[in-house]
């Protein structure tokens, strides 16, 4: 939509001047004006439709370019002013260069050794015509009608070289383009050279005329291509319609009213201009409805969802409810239960009955029932307990009773214990599956760029996990294993059987570590601070030259997809310091509040300057630090690069914390 108002504005500049010129031409002593003029407006208003209703957008910018400079070639023409011939002799010598380059890109001609070569002949050819037309256009304008023999040439030579390699329409498409090019300049090119001094004045620059057939060339191949966005049948009928009603318009006020050319063209570009701007005006307003049904689409499609997802996963609990209550009453009189489940660490009732009907999960019960105990006193009652568990990690309790309070039996409870472990089964694939629907909803919400970046997280996250599991599995075992193979061996040669046995341990340590760099296998069980402080104690043990302080005034709070790349980030800007920054101390700070989380790394050492970074010298040395911002960009966030003074270096990543997740952040504290 900006292009095209350019477009208008650009167009309207251009007529508004033709026509200026079209009312002076007596006295400027231009007899070519009402040739020029027509020309100028056909263009124009052709270029207008183009823009107006091509779907291929590159293509009609680059036509709607050429064409452009076409009409300011004319137009400076049509003035006589000396100082007009320099940007006239720039744009005629380099017109040619473009036509090839359009040609090229509108036939999407592959790259080729030969492409390059006609593209860079050409181009030398316009710069050496420019040159030699400054010094006397009327001894060098030859060389413009050799240019666009060249041109023509060029584009010939293409076609014959990657005509076996197109389509048979793609194939056609280029011939039909080709000759209209040698129809279109022909005339031209002949008027000016073989017949210039046979053929009068006039009748050479009615050869103008025929370069119309470019744009019309260019309208029917797009037409075929079916990179119109109209209906082909409305278009014809609205060209039809204006095209009676100019010609009327034409006869009536040259006949009856007797109006000026001048008049006459001004009225018709007029009609044209408020044509264009009416059409203009109409598809912003169709593109306002269509973007509010898009919008008001994605959210009720977004309102479904949730819909959906909630009453799934309320059904689904409700039915796992009526399995739990049927099979306790039925099979063993339970009278009073209670099923208790963690949801992100924050307890919550599935279902009651009995005497735990009007329960409510105040702290002090919460801290009752999570005592490790197969016992649960409520209102001075016993009830027997029992845990869900998860990768030995309770998760939820079932609180039983018979009547009167009486006690389960021994092959009552280990009965109720397998039942009990059956039904966290389902319930676990309950949420997993919710999850995984949350997930899924996450990544259609999301725009193209933060998809990329969403991907691209994902991917390095589970090669860094896959990779540290496979030199876990199968790499380090297998070390392991020749280890104890190496050990058991009855051989006289101690000294090489040590030396065996203390590099498989080099081996193992080097492996373990490198695990650990990769992907620790604390980063998804405990909070973002406790890894950190892990890595800077084991960094600090591992040399003593620099001395690596961590301060974390509160316990971070971050996501489980979050947590591996802030880790790695930190990480690296930490192994960055060490190995470059020759400093005596760095410092990692952890600080996040409600709406962000920022860690600092700051180093002593002999700092650098960052604004160096993106030339082309620095980019192999400081490609790292360059991947680093990319990653924390991928995470919506900013990496601030500051001096330390007297020197030093400190690195600040900033994340922003989503307003949804503020509450899970509270309950992992």
């Amino acid at each position: 939509m900006k292009q095209k108002l350019i477009y208008l504005i650009f167009s309207f500049l251009l007529l508004l001047s033709s026509l200026f010129a079209m009312h002076h031409y007596r006295s400027y002593n231009n007899e070519h004006a009402p040739i020029i003029v027509p020309i100028i407006i056909f263009l124009s208003i052709f270029c207008m439709i183009i823009m107006h209703v091509s779907k291929d957008e590159n293509n009609a910018r680059l036509f709607t370019g050429i064409i452009s400079l076409i009409l300011i070639y004319l137009l400076l023409d049509l003035f006589p002013f000396a100082y007009l011939d320099v940007i006239s002799f720039v744009i005629i010598s380099f017109l040619s260069y473009f036509i090839y380059k359009f040609f090229v890109t509108f036939n999407s001609i592959p790259n080729s050794p030969i492409l390059k070569l006609i593209a860079s002949g050409l181009f030398s050819y316009s710069l050496i015509t420019v040159a030699l037309l400054l010094i006397n256009f009327e001894q060098f304008y030859p060389l413009i009608l050799i240019e666009i023999l060249l041109s023509i040439l060029g584009c010939t030579i293409l076609y014959w070289k990657e005509k076996d390699r197109l389509s048979t329409s793609t194939r056609k498409e280029q011939t039909f383009m080709t000759k209209s090019l040698i129809i279109a300049l022909s005339p031209f090119i002949l008027s000016y050279s073989l017949l210039n001094n046979i053929m009068p004045s006039f009748l050479k620059f009615y050869s103008l005329f025929f370069i119309l057939l470019i744009p019309v060339t260019v309208g029917i191949i797009l037409i075929k291509r079916n990179a119109i966005r109209l209906n082909k049948s409305i278009i014809i009928a609205n060209l039809a319609t204006h095209l009676f009603c100019v010609i009327l318009f034409f006869i009536l006020c040259n006949y009856f009213f007797h109006v000026s050319i001048f008049v006459l063209y001004f009225i018709i570009v007029s009609y044209f201009i408020i044509l264009y701007i009416f059409h203009l005006k109409n598809e912003y307003l169709n593109n306002l409805e269509i973007m509010k049904v898009k919008q008001a689409k994605k959210d009720y499609q977004k309102e479904k969802m949730e819909l959906t997802q909630t009453i799934t996963k309320e059904k689904t609990l409700s039915s796992i409810s009526s399995l739990i209550s049927k099979l306790l009453i039925q099979n063993y009189g339970i009278k009073s239960y209670l099923v208790v489940w963690k949801d992100k660490y924050n307890p919550y009732i599935i279902s009651s009955r009995g005497d735990f009907l009007g329960i409510t999960l105040t702290s002090k019960i919460i801290e009752e029932i999570k005592v490790d105990s197969r016992e649960f006193q409520y209102q001075h009652n016993q009830f027997d307990k029992f845990a869900f568990y998860k990768r030995n990690q309770v998760i939820g309790w079932l609180v039983v009773s018979k009547e009167h309070f009486s006690r389960l039996t021994v092959d009552e409870y280990e009965s109720i214990n397998e039942l009990v472990s059956v039904i966290g089964e389902i319930i676990l694939e309950n949420e997993k599956m919710y999850d995984i629907k949350q997930e899924a909803r996450k990544i259609e919400s999301l725009s193209y760029d933060e998809y990329v970046n969403y991907e691209y997280l994902n991917r390095v996250q589970n090669f860094h996990k896959d990779f540290s599991f496979f030199i876990h599995d199968n790499v380090l075992q297998n070390i392991l294993a020749l280890k104890n193979l190496t050990e058991s061996l009855q051989t006289e040669q101690i000294e090489i059987k040590n030396l065996i046995l203390e590099t498989f341990e080099n081996l193992n340590k080097v492996f373990r570590d490198k695990i650990f760099e990769l992907y620790p296998s604390t980063i998804e069980k405990v909070p973002l601070s406790q890894s950190i402080r892990t890595l800077c104690d084991k960094l600090n043990y591992e040399q003593d030259s620099v001395f690596i302080r961590l301060y974390c005034p509160n316990e971070t709070c971050l996501k489980k997809e979050e947590r591996f790349h802030v880790y790695r980030i930190i990480q690296e800007l930490i192994v960055n310091a060490l190995k470059h920054s020759q400093a005596t101390e760095i410092i990692v700070a952890l600080i996040q509040n409600e709406t962000y989380f920022q860690s600092s790394i700051e180093d002593n050492g002999v700092g650098f300057d960052y604004s160096k970074i993106k030339l082309r010298e620095f980019e192999n040395k400081h490609f790292g630090i360059l991947s680093i911002n990319q990653e924390v960009n991928s995470l919506n966030g900013k990496m601030k690069i500051v001096p330390v003074e007297p020197s030093g270096t400190k690195f600040i990543i900033t994340l922003p914390i989503a307003k949804e997740n503020n509450n899970e952040s509270i309950l992992t504290r």
